[in-house]
Formats: structure tokens, C-alpha cells, sequence
């Protein structure tokens, strides 16, 4: 008698494969040193096989983005941080150019008017049309202090969201600043569901986000 051979095939689900690619991503920015090249192409690999999972429509973002979400980790497409230049005005101005990943604003700030300063953990908050990005930073002192922007978000459109500063909150002496220019910044959104955002700058850098209460669980 000839014996049938089975094979038995698994089909994993979409939820299942982006639910494992997740805590893979989640794994690799605790672990890995996100400057090197070799981390920065792996981590890449994976936000592309989740963004290939399914895309979101420009109304699907918009409700998905809303609520509180903490930033976990970020990757540069060129080995440093995303590009800032920040410029501070009488009159409680400022002008800024570059990217707002990664805490890149705060940063641009700090490093001209605050050396040694370093940021603590950021949040995003989104409501509607305004999104505010807040956190603290230590100073060289010790002492640590609030550090806040807000911006308008406009023109939702597939998976790309453009925004626009309106205020930026640093310590005095710095204080409180309003933008000389109306500067915007065309972020895009290459995944998102329930518990993960990931955002993209122009320059090919992004950042990832686990909503709030998600954060706290797979950080510990």
C-alpha cells in the first residue's frame, strides 16, 4: 500500500504578520544601536514589510492618529540625527528649518542656547487638527523643565499629513516662541493602527510611536 504524504501549510494572517514584525521592531530599537548602518537598514526592511501589510486612507490616519502617543525609537537614513537648524528672534520669534523628528526642534534649540541639556522621553498628542509633541529636558544643572510644540495639521491626503508650526514652549530664558514664518513640514505615515505609528519625514528618516498606554507595557 502506498502511503499519501500530507502537507500540512500555516497561513498567518495580515494582523498575525504585522503583530510579529511589531514586536520585532519594538525588540530591535531597545537593543540595537540605531546610528549603525547595518541597524538602520534592518530596521527600515522592517517598517517597509509593514507598511506593505495595508494602507490607511487619509480619513482612516486621521482617526487612528488621534490620542496620546510615546515616541520608542528613531532611525536616520544618513547615521545622525534629523536635520534642524533653529534661529531665535527679539520679540519672542523663531525660524525653523529641517525636520521635527526625534525631537529634532527641541534640539536645535538646546544645542545654541543650552549646551549639555539633554531630552527626556516625548510624547505626541493629536486632537482634531492640532497635534502637540511634548516632553522635558535635564539641564546641565539637573533641574529638568517642559518642553512643548504645536502645530496645525492640514491637508490629510492618502497617508501624508502636512504640518504646520503655530508655537514652541522651551524654559526661560527662552521662553515662549512664536514662528516669524508660517514654516510647514510634509510628514507621511507609513503604518499605523490601534497601538503603532510610524511617521517619515523629505530627508528618509523615521520615527516610531506606541500609543501611550501600549508604550508603558512593552517598555516595562
Amino acid at each position: 500500500h502506498e502511503e499519501a504524504s500530507w502537507r500540512v501549510q500555516y497561513y498567518q494572517t495580515p494582523a498575525a504578520i504585522a503583530r510579529g514584525l511589531k514586536e520585532e521592531l519594538v525588540q530591535a530599537l531597545a537593543s540595537r544601536d540605531v546610528r549603525e548602518k547595518a541597524a538602520i537598514a534592518d530596521l527600515r526592511k522592517l517598517v517597509v514589510r509593514l507598511a506593505g501589510l495595508g494602507s490607511a486612507g487619509a480619513g482612516d490616519v486621521r482617526q487612528l492618529l488621534t490620542g496620546t502617543w510615546r515616541s520608542i525609537g528613531f532611525a536616520s537614513s544618513a547615521s545622525q540625527d534629523a536635520p534642524a537648524r533653529v534661529s531665535l528672534f527679539s520679540g519672542g520669534h523663531f525660524v525653523f528649518e529641517g525636520s521635527t523628528l526625534n525631537g529634532a526642534l527641541f534640539r536645535g534649540v538646546l544645542q545654541e542656547h543650552a549646551e549639555g541639556a539633554e531630552i527626556d522621553d516625548w510624547y505626541m498628542r493629536v486632537a482634531d487638527h492640532e497635534m502637540v509633541v511634548f516632553g522635558s529636558v535635564v539641564l546641565p544643572s539637573g533641574r529638568r523643565e517642559d518642553v512643548a510644540y504645536t502645530a496645525r495639521l492640514d491637508d490629510f491626503s492618502g497617508q501624508s499629513i502636512m504640518q504646520r508650526i503655530t508655537s514652541l514652549d522651551m524654559p526661560s530664558p527662552i521662553g515662549p516662541r512664536t514662528p516669524i514664518l508660517e514654516g510647514s513640514e510634509r510628514l507621511t505615515v507609513p503604518y499605523i493602527d490601534s497601538q503603532m505609528a510610524i511617521l517619515a519625514d523629505p530627508f528618509g528618516n523615521f520615527e516610531v510611536f506606541l500609543r501611550s498606554m501600549e508604550a508603558a507595557v512593552a517598555l516595562g
